[in-house]
C-alpha cells in the first residue's frame, strides 16, 4: 500500500472541488510535506524519496499560485500541469538512475534475495 501513500498528495488535489483549487493546492502541499517527513522519521533517504519531493515542490508552486491569483489562468490547466509533473519526475527519476518506484517498492529483507 506504500504506492497510495505516495500518490496521497495528487488524490487528496484530486478530490477537493475545483471552486476550492487553492485550498486542494495546500491541503497536497500539506500532505506531500507530511509525508516526506514521516518517511525521513522512518529512514529513508531523499533518493527514495523522489516522488514525494516533486510532489512537494510541484503543489508548493500551485499552492503559491493559486493564493496570489485565484482567478489564474493556471487553474484551468492544473490537471494536465500535474500529468506532466509526475512525467517529468518518473523520466528525471530515470534519467539519473534512480526510478522513483525504487522509492514505493518493499524493501528486501536481510538474507532473502530479491525474485
Amino acid at each position: 500500500m506504500s504506492y497510495v501513500r505516495t500518490f496521497l498528495p495528487w488524490i487528496v488535489f484530486a478530490v477537493v472541488p475545483s471552486a476550492q483549487w487553492q485550498w486542494g493546492a495546500l491541503a497536497a502541499l500539506a500532505a506531500a510535506v507530511a509525508l516526506v517527513v514521516r518517511q525521513r522519521r522512518e529512514g529513508a533517504g531523499f533518493d527514495a524519496l523522489i516522488i514525494e519531493a516533486g510532489s512537494a515542490a510541484f503543489f508548493a508552486v500551485l499552492a503559491a499560485i493559486a493564493f496570489a491569483d485565484p482567478a489564474s489562468a493556471v487553474h484551468g490547466y492544473s490537471a494536465a500541469l500535474s500529468s506532466a509533473t509526475l512525467a517529468l519526475v518518473a523520466g528525471g527519476s530515470l534519467l539519473i538512475g534512480r526510478p522513483f518506484t525504487l522509492g514505493i517498492a518493499k524493501p528486501a529483507r536481510p538474507g532473502r534475495s530479491g525474485g
